[in-house]
């Protein structure tokens, strides 16, 4: 008889409890949908904006990846052809300080032969290989390797390498 009358107690409270916690749950969508039609009214106005500038120390180290340039704006890059296959990365955002490397010019000696590649080795990037670039120096359709950060959801271009063109 106590066992009866203890799980029914129990079995009502479990009720009661998961009664409470419903319109807790309740309260909270009613406030998302809210906050949800808020955030859409800012985000149209946001994407009149430019990106706001990104430094590489604000990312976090997420992958690196080949591609082909397929659109390099002053803030934003495309990639096409990303490990080879067909897929797109739109929207990277170009950090405020990149790192751009392109490839060395070859030199050649008196006799024609072509020189190897010394690096400077005052130069701290050198282990990216090429020389020093700039942002203004990619162009559509250049092969690269570009190191991605994450910032706040978004993929960064930290480190842009310029790869040569292959000789066909």
């Amino acid at each position: 008889m106590k066992r009866a009358l203890l799980s029914v107690s129990l079995f009502a409270l479990c009720f009661f409890a998961g009664q409470v916690l419903l319109s807790f749950g309740r309260a909270d969508d009613a406030k998302a949908k809210k906050d949800s039609q808020k955030k859409s009214k800012d985000d149209d106005k946001s994407k009149d904006q430019k990106p706001e500038s990104i430094k590489r120390s604000q990312t976090t180290v997420y992958a690196e990846v080949n591609g082909k340039i397929s659109k390099v704006d002053d803030t934003i890059l495309c990639l096409n052809g990303v490990l080879g296959r067909r897929a797109t990365l739109e929207d990277i955002i170009i950090a405020e300080d990149v790192k751009v490397r392109m490839p060395a010019e070859r030199e050649f000696d008196s006799k024609g032969k072509p020189k190897p590649f010394k690096p400077d080795p005052n130069d701290p990037d050198r282990k990216y290989g090429g020389v020093k670039g700039s942002k203004n120096d990619l162009r559509e359709g250049q092969r690269v390797l570009v190191k991605l950060g994450k910032y706040k959801k978004n993929l960064v271009a930290t480190i842009i390498v310029v790869l040569p063109e292959e000789k066909k």
